[in-house]
């Protein structure tokens, strides 16, 4: 009888309920690995299978532009987010630090350069070499 339900893989979904024919002995030969199902082993039938009752417990699906992920129907989904920013906290985080050393490089270098200029027009006028006054001393 086992092994007649090894062969028939029979699935079988109403609404919340899905019943694989998978033999087992206790819930633990049941364990599906999917958190949106309560694995069972239904030990009123004539050969014992495991159910896989869909629930509905709160999830992750993994996207970060979605909110609210719950389990439905064996998968996890969320509702999408419509604005603001999906990106994960603390990711790009190099990427923004590098950013902000460049600009700050660029705006330091154009400063510099527009101070060096005001420069040029503020300082005094080059005096002839030995002049003290702006003219040389014959002797």
């Amino acid at each position: 009888m086992a092994r007649l339900a090894y062969i028939l893989c029979v699935l079988v979904a109403f609404g919340a309920l899905c019943v694989r024919a998978q033999p087992c002995a206790t819930d633990l030969d049941c364990n599906d690995n999917n958190l949106c199902t309560n694995d069972t082993c239904d030990t009123d039938a004539i050969v014992h299978v495991c159910k896989f009752v869909y629930n509905d417990l709160p999830c992750n699906d993994g996207n970060p532009c979605t909110c609210n992920d719950r389990c439905l129907r064996a998968q996890c989904h969320g509702d999408q987010i419509v604005s603001g920013d999906c990106r994960p906290p603390g990711k790009y985080v190099l990427e923004t630090w590098i950013f902000v050393l460049l600009a700050t490089v660029a705006l330091v270098s154009v400063l510099l350069l527009v101070f060096m200029m005001c420069l040029r027009f503020i300082a005094p006028p080059e005096r002839p070499y030995g002049s003290a006054y702006g003219y040389s001393q014959q002797y």
